[in-house]
């Protein structure tokens, strides 16, 4: 990260999705939560600006709090910004559009 900040880079843009390891299994993503804490604190402590791409409804199924996973204030990334991705909120709009 370091090379990389003096090399220009001032913001990393991160798909985090979900705090839900399990969430992250199912839809591949790759990564755990945990693993994408310490990129996130890598990018923070170089003086890179973070910003966050979650997913709303991700983890619905799993209930309301599947969202933050089993995150205690150990994990917190502390991003600059958080960005949110309602993908099915599009189809409801044009649903509830086609019926008035």
């Amino acid at each position: 990260m370091k090379v990389l900040r003096e090399a220009g880079l001032s913001r990393h843009h991160v798909g985090l999705e979900i705090g839900d390891d399990v969430i992250l299994r199912k839809v591949k993503k790759g990564t755990t939560a945990s693993e994408q804490v310490r990129a996130g604190r890598m990018a923070k402590e170089t003086g890179i600006e973070l910003s966050e791409y979650v997913i709303l409804g991700l983890g619905e199924s799993k209930g309301p709090n599947s969202f933050a996973g089993d995150w205690g204030s150990d994990q917190c990334i502390e991003p600059d910004f958080v960005r949110a991705a309602n993908p099915g909120a599009q189809d409801q709009y044009a649903s509830s559009a086609r019926d008035q």
